[in-house]
C-alpha cells in the first residue's frame, strides 16, 4: 500500500487520498447501500465505544476520525474545515494572551463585552483556551462557564448569562449535583464566529467537554447569527433560545442531555451521518412554541388537568399540552407520525398520560390508597369529594389526606418526566 501513489503516509499509519476515498464511498453507497450504511454503524461503534474510554488527545483524535464519517452530510459539510484540522491548535491561556484575547472578543462582540469577559478572566481564568496558528500567533479564544459555579454577583456582570439562567429556571433549573456547560465566547481571530479552522476546533474540543463533565444537565453555545448556524445545531439536536443582554450575541443553542445521555446523542448523530438531504429544520425556534413551565407552575397545570381529566376541551387548553411530557420538547421526536397538523399533542395523549403515570401508583403497596384516591376523585370520579370518602369507606378527613399525597406522588413523577428522569 504504501509504495501506491494514492496512499500517504502520516504519523498515525496509512491513509488512502482524499479523492479516492470520496471516490469509494460514493460508488459503494450507491452500488449497495444496506453494506454501506452496515459497514458505517460498525465502524460507529466502534469509535463510540473509543470515545468514551478515550481521554485528552487520543481522545481528540479519536474524534477527529469519527467526525470524518459525516463530512458528505449536506447539513454538516458547509460548518467544518475538513482539511484544516491541523491548521490550528490550543492550549491554556497565558498571561502573555490577556490583552490579545481581550482585543480579538471587543473586535468581535463590542466594547461592553470586553468588560464582561474581564469580569470572567479574573473569575474563571482555567475557563479561557486559546488558539494558535502554525506560526504560534493567538488566532482565536474559546470562554466556557460552569452554571453551576455561577454565583449573583456574577450575573449582575452579565446580563447575557442572567437571562439564561433565568430561561432556565423556568425549565426546572439544576438538581443538586449537576451542572450546564456554556460556551460564552468563541472566536476566531480572522472570522470570528464564522467558519474556520479554529471554529472546527472548538466544535471538536466541545464535544470532548461533554463527554468528560459529569452529570450535564444543559450545554449552551452563545451566537449572533442564528440563521446561519441553524442547519449546523439542529443537526446536533439542539434548539434556539432566544436571549438579551448578549451585545452581539442574540441567544445561544441549547441542548437538553437529562432526555438522553452522551451514547444516545452519539447514535443519533450517527444515525444521521447517512443522511443525503437535509433534515427539515423547525420554521420557529421552540423556544418560541413551547411553554417553559417553573416547578411551582407545572405543579398547578398537573392540578389543573386532573380537575379537567374528564373534559376533553377543558384539558386541551392545559399548559402540560405544550410541555415537553407529550414529547413536544424533544428535537429527536419532531418527526413522529401524528394524525394533528404540525404534530400537535392532543387532550387524549394526555390524558393517557397521566392514566398511566397514576396506574403506578398501584405498583407501590403504601400507595395503593392514594391511587384509590386519585380514581374516585379524578380519574372515575364519584358526585362529589363527600361520597367518594363514602364509597373508599374512609373518613373525610383521612380521604382528604390520601387524595393530597396522591396527587404530590403523580406530580413528582410527572415532573421527572418532564425533566427526562423517569
Amino acid at each position: 500500500l504504501r509504495s501506491l501513489s494514492f496512499v500517504q503516509e502520516g504519523p498515525n499509519g496509512l491513509s488512502p487520498h482524499e479523492l479516492l476515498r470520496d471516490v469509494i464511498h460514493r460508488d459503494l453507497r450507491w452500488r449497495n447501500p444496506d453494506w454501506n450504511a452496515l459497514l458505517h454503524r460498525r465502524v460507529r461503534h466502534y469509535y463510540t465505544k473509543r470515545l468514551l474510554e478515550a481521554r485528552g488527545s487520543e481522545q481528540q483524535r479519536v474524534l477527529l476520525e469519527d467526525v470524518y464519517l459525516h463530512r458528505l452530510n449536506p447539513m454538516v459539510k458547509p460548518f467544518l474545515t475538513w482539511g484544516e484540522f491541523g491548521a490550528a491548535y490550543s492550549e491554556p491561556l497565558k498571561t502573555t494572551d490577556q490583552q490579545g484575547v481581550l482585543q480579538q472578543i471587543t473586535d468581535f462582540e463590542g466594547e461592553q463585552e470586553r468588560k464582561t469577559a474581564l469580569h470572567w478572566l479574573e473569575r474563571f481564568p482555567q475557563g479561557f483556551t486559546v488558539y494558535r496558528d502554525a506560526q504560534g500567533s493567538l488566532s482565536g479564544v474559546l470562554v466556557k462557564l460552569e452554571l453551576s459555579q455561577i454565583s449573583p454577583e456574577d450575573l449582575e456582570r452579565d446580563p447575557f448569562v442572567r437571562s439564561l439562567s433565568d430561561w432556565l429556571a423556568r425549565q426546572g433549573g439544576l438538581q443538586e449535583g449537576e451542572t450546564a456547560l456554556l460556551f460564552r465566547y468563541w472566536l476566531s481571530r480572522d472570522e470570528g464566529q464564522g467558519v474556520s479552522s479554529v471554529q472546527s476546533l472548538i466544535f471538536i474540543q466541545a464535544v470532548q467537554a461533554y463527554i468528560s463533565t459529569p452529570k450535564m444537565a444543559w450545554s449552551f453555545f452563545a451566537v449572533s447569527d442564528f440563521e446561519f448556524w441553524q442547519p449546523a445545531f439542529s443537526y446536533m439536536g439542539c434548539r434556539a433560545v432566544a436571549l438579551e443582554g448578549g451585545g452581539a450575541q442574540r441567544g445561544a443553542y441549547a441542548r437538553d442531555w437529562r432526555s438522553g445521555g452522551i451514547p444516545a446523542w452519539l447514535e443519533m448523530l450517527g444515525e444521521r451521518e447517512l443522511l443525503t438531504e437535509s433534515l427539515p429544520l423547525e420554521e420557529t425556534p421552540l423556544s418560541e412554541r413551547m411553554v417553559m413551565l417553573s416547578q411551582p407552575e407545572f405543579e398547578v397545570a398537573v392540578r389543573m388537568a386532573l380537575k379537567d381529566f374528564t373534559r376533553p376541551h377543558a384539558l386541551a387548553k392545559n399548559p402540560l399540552m405544550h410541555s415537553r411530557l407529550l414529547g413536544g420538547a424533544n428535537p429527536e421526536n419532531s418527526n413522529q407520525s401524528s394524525n394533528q397538523p404540525n404534530n400537535q399533542p392532543t387532550s387524549a395523549q394526555l390524558r393517557k398520560l397521566l392514566w398511566n403515570t397514576a396506574q403506578e401508583l398501584k405498583l407501590n403497596a403504601r400507595e395503593v390508597k392514594l391511587y384509590r384516591a386519585l380514581e374516585r376523585t379524578y380519574l372515575e370520579p364519584a358526585d362529589t369529594q363527600e361520597l367518594a370518602a363514602e364509597l373508599l369507606e374512609l373518613p373525610f378527613s383521612t380521604y382528604r389526606r390520601h387524595l393530597t399525597q396522591g396527587i404530590e406522588c403523580l406530580v413528582e413523577r410527572l415532573w421527572a418526566l418532564e425533566l427526562g428522569r423517569g
